[in-house]
């Protein structure tokens, strides 16, 4: 086996965009919620939304009479509305991000905060040889790639939320999962969870046979550290100013490169991460003199997370601001009383800019403006010829 490792990679900004070709009341992005479900009454971490009441709740006699009653009953009835478009919105914005957004203070863009994060990179395989060949079958195959995606990554977020995880980015078929910092748990803890977790997935998802001839698997790279959220973006679509996130730092820088060292069906840790929670964990290096571990199994186990309090804030401002960060393309299913997402089969002109910043541009955000005004200047272009920015990500390759 050999001893070299595989050659570093340079983190560069990616903006994959997209524009619908076809004629449509939307934007043609997707329509699928950060937290995949089956149900469209999921929360982002799985458990059931409250459903908001239809029947007005008429307020005792007072003067002012029946009129009075109405109108309070139609503020009550528009109040439980709000509150629930707010938990389907929720559903597509990262716990990071939301609580970023909670802040009394005014909201600046461009804007960064730092946390400290444990951070895995899921990617899964298999992704490409299945939509290739359920795209051949035209509508019919649209309808049963929706079907099985949905099936595993709705299984694959059932046990990452379970044990705290919270998807903060999807990238076609990988996904970066944050476990951010709480009061609670120290971030060893959180780190344990995430690594126990990864091996649940991989115990239960590994070789995943979905339907005849459709098998899946993932492979996993995990890291520790800090990370900084940066916001960007702010120019009208001609509906509302769009916003985008992305994240930079250690964490990611580790968990990306550890992923690549990953084969599918496999979890690698970081060294930051190994020397961490490598006491918990048995494990291998991935090869001779690598420090980055291959991790095979749990030594000490520990409990999952508290089950996390549901998104229940009534907060007009609120309310608008994440609807600047979620895409268009999904407010008019956000309001639906059935099944707000679907798969869809729809020719599109996909446009994928590399913006081309280096590792040193990037570092920390140190200079975000530059950032900004080169997404600023992408976001004006691609509006005004009626496209749409599907994702925005930094990443390694």
């Amino acid at each position: 086996m050999s001893s070299s490792a595989p050659p570093a990679r340079r983190p560069r900004a990616v903006f994959a965009l997209s524009t619908d070709a076809a004629p449509a009341p939307s934007s043609g992005a997707s329509r699928t919620p950060r937290h995949a479900s089956a149900s469209p009454a999921k929360s982002a971490y799985g458990s059931s939304y409250p459903k908001a009441s239809t029947s007005p709740a008429v307020s005792p006699a007072r003067p002012g009479g029946a009129a009075d009653a109405a109108v309070d009953a139609r503020g009550r009835s528009s109040t439980l509305r709000r509150k629930d478009l707010d938990l389907r919105l929720s559903a597509y914005l990262p716990a990071i991000v939301r609580r970023h957004l909670e802040r009394p203070d005014s909201l600046r863009i461009p804007d960064t905060h730092e946390v400290t994060v444990v951070s895995m990179f899921a990617d899964v395989s298999g992704f490409t040889a299945m939509t290739e060949s359920l795209a051949a079958r035209g509508p019919v195959g649209a309808e049963f790639l929706g079907r099985h995606l949905n099936s595993y990554f709705e299984q694959l977020l059932r046990l990452v939320s379970s044990a705290g995880g919270d998807v903060f980015k999807f990238a076609g078929d990988a996904m970066l999962i944050f476990w951010p910092p709480n009061k609670e748990d120290t971030l060893e803890t959180l780190l344990r969870r995430c690594v126990q977790c990864a091996l649940r997935i991989q115990t239960h998802l590994h070789k995943a046979e979905l339907a005849p001839g459709v098998v899946l698997s993932v492979k996993m790279g995990i890291g520790v550290g800090g990370a900084t959220i940066a916001h960007l973006g702010g120019v009208s679509d001609g509906s509302t100013p769009r916003v985008e996130y992305v994240a930079v730092g250690p964490a990611l820088e580790q968990a990306f490169s550890a992923e690549h060292q990953a084969e599918a069906g496999q979890v690698i840790c970081s060294p930051d991460a190994w020397r961490m929670i490598g006491q918990y964990f048995d494990g291998e290096p991935v090869r001779l003199g690598s420090s980055y571990q291959k991790v095979t199994a749990v030594g000490r186990p520990i409990k999952l997370a508290n089950r996390r309090t549901s998104f229940s804030r009534d907060d007009p401002q609120l309310h608008q601001r994440m609807k600047q960060y979620v895409s268009r393309a999904v407010w008019p299913y956000l309001d639906a009383h059935d099944e707000f997402w679907g798969s869809e089969l729809r020719d599109v002109t996909v446009l994928f800019i590399n913006l081309g910043f280096s590792e040193d541009d990037l570092a920390r955000m140190r200079d975000v403006q530059r950032l900004q005004d080169a997404f600023e200047r992408v976001q004006r272009c691609i509006y005004e010829y009626e496209g749409t920015i599907n994702n925005a990500f930094v990443t390694l390759y």
